[in-house]
């Protein structure tokens, strides 16, 4: 049974709504000289909210009771007295979720050492182009599917869920609780969490057991697992190791130390999947990984009903970018172009790239007249962006196929009529879109 529906916080995690996509906030305490190039304008162009702060104080007073995604600070704006740096701690100690950026106009590994001292997430020297902090913030927070870190309870104990979902939730983490030990798989196939608290002593359950049957299946590779625990001896935690889970955390401590562990865990299981799942040029899916969730959306829309489209982009003529203005141009457009996809779909949509200049987008719970509008909408808008190469500017456009699931079907040949529409794009002028029939 699922406790989810029992839990007061007036919301149901038996169910995944679909809703626009949040637009990421950046705040920025920086020299404009520290840069070349407007920062605030390039970060707007990529899809983020920005706002701009001339001193720590303005900041702290500003954004109390308002979180941001990311701080872009300079080293110099921060200081050096225990006053400021008192400041600094408070204001990230409330950014419970906020990961922050340090530059400094000098680069030096005592530079680098304070700014992790300062909890830095990344160090840029001053005088870099604004692309490569645009950059940076993709690879940090990329922009695909739902931006809500997930966690699966595993535990029958029906007041701790309560104090975790409360805690965890102010936090913006999404948490679903399973009470029962065997649906903990096919809840976790269902949510596909980044981390799984699992309780030791379950009902007729051994909790380690519970988490490497998960694992067995190969699906989960990349999750991490927690161990609830009142205290356990070094063999059990011996099994627990051999198990992936090599973290324990006792039920009886404090909530200061489950977000603690939790964030923890979560930061592992983020660098982890961008590791193995984020393509290194565009910060989105890679090919195997948009294929591999796009097939566990398909599954879910096969177990549970529903509408599923996938749509196939192609960048037109991306071979003469190459060649007539160079590589490093046209990485800028690839780049560019996946960030226009990733702030045009809604949270819970895929976009990935397959290769060369072709994108994916996959999308659950729409259909293709559904998909198809907003498709279309991502290739006006791609045909509006102008790019520079020396003194010359430029534009580009796509061309897209999508094809919507079909009873009985399975995801190579849903891909394949998505391919065959964008063939079908292409030979026929190219910058449209066309859809496969059903």
């Amino acid at each position: 049974m699922h406790l989810t529906q029992q839990l007061p916080n007036g919301s149901s995690t038996a169910t995944t709504t679909r809703v626009e996509a949040r637009v990421p906030t950046v705040y920025v305490l920086l020299r404009d000289e520290y840069v070349r190039g407007n920062l605030p304008v390039a970060l707007r162009g990529a899809g983020y909210s920005v706002r701009h702060f001339v001193s720590l104080d303005a900041l702290a007073v500003a954004s109390r009771g308002v979180e941001p995604d990311v701080v872009i600070a300079g080293l110099d704006q921060i200081g050096e007295t225990d006053e400021t740096r008192a400041v600094w701690g408070k204001l990230m100690a409330n950014f419970v979720s906020a990961a922050s950026i340090m530059v400094s106009p000098v680069d030096s590994f005592a530079e680098r050492l304070r700014a992790v001292q300062l909890g830095s997430r990344a160090f840029v020297p001053a005088g870099e182009e604004v692309e490569t902090i645009v950059d940076l913030l993709l690879q940090m927070m990329p922009m695909v599917a739902d931006d809500r870190p997930r966690v699966l309870l595993v535990d029958d104990d029906y007041d701790y869920a309560v104090i975790v979902r409360r805690v965890l939730g102010r936090l913006g983490i999404d948490v679903r609780v399973e009470q029962d030990p065997y649906q903990a798989l096919a809840t976790a196939t269902d949510f596909d969490p980044a981390v799984v608290l699992m309780d030791i002593g379950l009902p007729n359950a051994n909790g380690i057991q519970i988490a490497e049957a998960i694992i067995q299946t190969g699906a989960f590779n990349l999750t991490r697992f927690i161990f609830l625990t009142g205290g356990v001896d070094d063999d059990t935690k011996q099994k627990a190791v051999q198990t992936g889970g090599a973290v324990f955390l006792d039920k009886s401590m404090g909530i200061q130390q489950l977000r603690a562990v939790v964030r923890g865990q979560l930061d592992r299981a983020r660098q982890l999947r961008k590791m193995t799942s984020i393509d290194g040029l565009t910060a989105v899916l890679n090919a195997s990984s948009v294929r591999s969730y796009g097939g566990l959306e398909l599954q879910r829309t096969i177990r549970k009903g529903g509408s599923l489209s996938i749509a196939i982009f192609d960048i037109d003529h991306f071979k003469q970018v190459n060649d007539k203005w160079g590589h490093p141009i046209g990485d800028r457009v690839l780049r560019a172009f996946a960030r226009l996809l990733s702030r045009g779909i809604r949270a819970g949509d895929l976009v990935g790239r397959l290769g060369g200049e072709e994108f994916m987008v996959v999308f659950p719970d729409q259909d293709a007249v559904a998909a198809g509008k907003i498709v279309e909408r991502i290739r006006e808008d791609t045909s509006r962006i102008l790019f520079e190469a020396g003194a010359e500017t430029f534009s580009i456009t796509v061309s897209c196929g999508i094809a919507q699931f079909a009873d009985g079907e399975d995801w190579q040949n849903l891909e394949s009529r998505a391919d065959s529409a964008l063939y079908d794009a292409k030979n026929t002028g190219r910058n449209r879109v066309c859809v496969a029939p059903g």
